[in-house]
């Protein structure tokens, strides 16, 4: 087996995942607004640029966890729990 085969076969964490979703969400909302394409999705009373500008910032931030974790834990050895 190659030696980059085993990073595919890890599980990510939950938690790791629900992160990511956040944040594309944010991304996408801060793109949809910067683009100003369908409905007003962020409120009018804040400041128009910088709000979408900000959420892009933030969601990129926050997908930029898993691969984050997946270069921190790629030379780890993956763990085996020993059976019940």
């Amino acid at each position: 087996m190659r030696p980059g085969a085993d990073l595919h076969r890890r599980r990510l964490p939950l938690r790791l995942v629900l992160v990511d979703a956040a944040g594309a969400v944010l991304a996408a909302v801060g793109i949809l607004d910067l683009l100003e394409t369908g409905p007003e999705l962020l409120p009018a009373a804040w400041p128009q640029p910088l709000a979408a500008v900000s959420l892009l910032v933030i969601g990129c931030v926050m997908m930029a966890a898993v691969p984050v974790w997946l270069l921190r834990h790629r030379r780890q050895p993956p763990r085996h729990r020993p059976g019940a």
